[in-house]
């Protein structure tokens, strides 16, 4: 149909098949927080969608090399690692450089690096509060800054966060901090994609609830009546996921098959979020 409007457009040039759509062969991803758990998961999905992807990790290189080689083994062999602290600007600001000097271009951000901490809010201490904030917001905020400093000349570019469950619900550990942390990131994900959406990028976020990782595991190990009552028999699903599960939203959210989507968050938790309160705190 034919349609004339004053202002304004319908649809993209995006075409063909929907399986098509999430095909990323050809693009250059960058997932902080990249060498382990969720940002492994992620990094593998989007390699195994066709992207190559650079991985960044804070602390130690040699995870994020063992990844990277683990992404050229599956085709996505420009694949490389970089050390980064997404608390600071200029270490985001170098990585996405680097990518485009090495790769020409970035094309998908994926902002996951965040840390945790279970403290009662009365006995938090300011620099706690402050290095959590630090890495889950404002790191987000320098990691989507950094890209979009090179998307928006190109106006192109997709941005996808990780934030949590924890963002809608109060999950049943002492986090105050964390979970405000990750409200404020589905907030700064919704200004960000009105702010860029007349660039071309569209800015979305994905809220795992509880994943299995290494940093879960020993605890479930250890306390496992206390974990099945907070974190499993309140799932619809009664279990906990797993990273891998969380890499399908993250390869639709990079990729053309969500081509109207902003601004928006995906929630992955089992169906945690669907039970009563009552039935969380226990």
């Amino acid at each position: 149909m034919d349609i004339k409007l004053k202002e304004g457009r319908v649809g993209t040039d995006i075409t063909g098949p929907v399986t098509e759509r999430f095909d990323l062969r050809g693009r250059v991803a960058m997932v902080t927080g990249g060498s382990r758990g969720i940002g492994r998961a992620m990094a593998r999905g989007l390699a195994e969608a066709g992207a190559d992807v650079v991985i960044l990790s804070r602390s130690t290189k040699d995870e994020g090399e063992a990844v990277a080689e683990e992404l050229r083994a599956l085709g996505a062999t420009g694949s490389f690692a970089m050390l980064a602290d997404v608390t600071k600007r200029a270490d985001l600001d170098t990585a996405v450089n680097e990518t485009v000097s090495r790769l020409g271009k970035l094309d998908i951000m994926v902002a996951n690096a965040g840390i945790g901490i279970d403290v009662n809010a009365e006995d938090m201490s300011e620099d706690q509060w402050d290095r959590l904030m630090d890495v889950n917001l404002k790191g987000v905020f320098f990691a989507a800054q950094a890209a979009a400093k090179h998307m928006i000349p190109r106006k192109t570019g997709n941005i996808v966060v990780t934030s949590s469950l924890s963002a809608f619900v109060a999950n049943g550990n002492p986090q105050a901090c964390y979970n405000t942390s990750k409200a404020g990131v589905n907030m700064l994900v919704r200004c960000l994609a009105y702010e860029w959406a007349r660039h071309n990028i569209r800015v979305n976020a994905i809220a795992p609830g509880f994943i299995m990782t290494d940093i879960l595991g020993p605890f479930l190990k250890e306390f496992p009546d206390e974990a099945y009552s907070y974190m499993i028999r309140p799932a619809a699903m009664n279990r906990i996921g797993t990273p891998d599960e969380l890499a399908g939203a993250a390869v639709f959210l990079a990729s053309d098959a969500s081509s109207y989507m902003t601004g928006q968050c995906i929630v992955v938790d089992g169906g945690y979020s669907l039970t009563p309160l009552e039935n969380r705190l226990t």
